[in-house]
């Protein structure tokens, strides 16, 4: 039986075993933001306090988005959940690089990697719609 994107398996030939706990991470992390929010957060969003819910929320949801995703070698996963994990991972970098004044360097060296893994997943989806797009493109060879 073929599936609509069947011949994506041409595209992608394994599966990337490596992805299951990055993905993974970040859904464990959010859930421990949403019971032990980050004072630099909270402090971020004092006007709206649920946009902590949101953001932590973001990391839960698109980290399992992804993982399901990459378990079921189905790229609708990542096209999901990488814009949601780059979204939080941004906004944490944000929170703790505005905080560092006070907190000192450990939030501005946090800060900086919760940037790079930002732009790292922001890549990454980047690279997922491209395999999409060509995907399509065979689709209607």
């Amino acid at each position: 039986m073929t599936t609509r994107w069947s011949h994506l398996g041409l595209l992608v030939p394994r599966q990337r075993w490596l992805l299951v706990p990055y993905y993974l991470l970040p859904c464990a992390a959010g859930l421990v933001a949403l019971l032990h929010p980050s004072a630099g957060v909270v402090a971020a969003s004092v006007t709206l306090p649920w946009l902590v819910l949101i953001w932590a929320g973001f990391y839960v949801l698109g980290g399992a988005l992804c993982t399901v995703g990459v378990t079921l070698k189905q790229l609708w996963g990542e096209s999901l959940g990488l814009p949601l994990l780059a979204s939080a991972s941004t906004i944490y970098s944000t929170a703790l690089l505005l905080s560092y004044p006070e907190r000192g360097g450990a939030a501005l060296v946090v800060g900086l990697l919760l940037m790079t893994q930002a732009l790292g997943l922001l890549d990454r989806w980047m690279g997922v719609m491209a395999l999409l797009r060509r995907a399509r493109e065979l689709e209607t060879e």
